[in-house]
């Protein structure tokens, strides 16, 4: 089953101060993730990796095309549908100074919660299991800014989990990680997937981490078309040389 797919799809933005011109970022998007996939997107800085992921997750709109989301369009969505079919993990930085783990995992319920803004029984058992999940149900009444880095970023995936979407969108999960975090995350978000057969996008800049891990790449560059294929395939063919502009002798 297709999860997310994205057909003829062009993204772009308007210029600053010339609200008639147009930049097109990238040659029409044809591409497809299937359910329970882990995915990442790569490619060098400017290629539009951040405009694509605001375009998929309607926080941006679409210059041409359609995307998709386990048979629905995009725009056939109103915020509240969305909100039950797609989670977001950015890496903004969480300031409270007050918020505790079990708040911050509690508000991926909000799609869910009654009008007096209550958790039910069933509300606190997905949020705890969620928290189980990701690995830090230990953590439920600690305060988050007290936390590590790689911490952090279970708590939001934990986060993303009890929103319980079948597509979890994560932008630059790794970003602030030391290698043995950023080889955790990556472990854990393949076990959801085989565990959940939750649909799992990322991005990052981590290739050799990435090739070792997911099911698929897709690789964009500047004004480049976006492809799509195994890391083994994307290696073997040299794509990925072509996309980065260097030599990548690593074995997958």
């Amino acid at each position: 089953m297709e999860m997310l797919k994205l057909h003829h799809l062009q993204i772009g933005y308007k210029a600053q101060g010339k609200p008639k011109e147009v930049r097109v970022l990238t040659p029409p998007i044809n591409a497809f993730v299937n359910k329970g996939e882990m995915v990442a997107l790569s490619g060098p800085n400017g290629a539009g990796k951040s405009t694509l992921f605001r375009t998929i997750a309607g926080m941006q709109p679409a210059l041409d095309g359609n995307i998709e989301i386990a048979g629905k369009t995009l725009s056939s969505l109103n915020l509240h549908q969305l909100s039950r079919m797609l989670s977001i993990v950015f890496t903004d930085r969480i300031t409270d100074a007050y918020l505790t783990v079990f708040d911050l995992v509690s508000a991926g319920r909000y799609p869910y919660i009654n009008q007096w803004m209550q958790l039910s029984k069933l509300d606190r058992q997905i949020i705890f299991e969620s928290m189980e999940m990701a690995g830090i149900k230990q953590f439920a009444s600690r305060l988050f800014k007290s936390l590590s880095d790689g911490e952090k970023q279970k708590v939001l995936i934990a986060k993303a989990l009890a929103q319980d979407t079948p597509l979890i969108l994560l932008d630059e999960p790794s970003a602030f990680l030391d290698y043995p975090s950023k080889l955790n995350l990556l472990k854990l978000l393949k076990q959801l997937c085989v565990d959940t057969q939750k649909t799992i996008l990322l991005s990052s800049h981590d290739l050799d981490m990435i090739l070792k891990h997911v099911d698929t790449l897709w690789l964009m560059a500047p004004q480049m078309p976006l492809v799509s294929g195994t890391p083994k395939q994307l290696v073997e063919n040299k794509t990925i040389d072509q996309y980065f502009g260097l030599a990548f002798e690593e074995n997958v």
